[in-house]
């Protein structure tokens, strides 16, 4: 895969994707730090149901707490794509 970045994030392997995403391993340009980043694909971005339905995934991992479930660091959109690290 060529290096993309999405904002801060540089994406290194696509992991997984599904009816709502792709999950890709990338990098914190920042800080170094590793995340899981799952993101809203364009196509979808401009469907206002399909923004709100990734906005309440957002919301459902923010307020889970548990060992075996990766935590959430935050939501973004950069240049009218979504999508959230964990």
């Amino acid at each position: 895969m060529e290096q993309h970045t999405i904002g801060p994030f540089r994406l290194e392997e696509e992991l997984g994707k599904g009816g709502m995403g792709i999950v890709y391993r990338a990098i914190y340009t920042k800080t170094g730090q590793q995340v899981a980043l799952k993101v809203l694909p364009e196509a979808m971005s401009s469907n206002e149901k399909l923004v709100a339905r990734f906005e309440r995934e957002m919301s459902i991992l923010k307020k889970l707490k548990h060992r075996h479930i990766v935590p959430y660091y935050g939501g973004w959109k950069y240049k009218g794509q979504h999508f959230y690290a964990m």
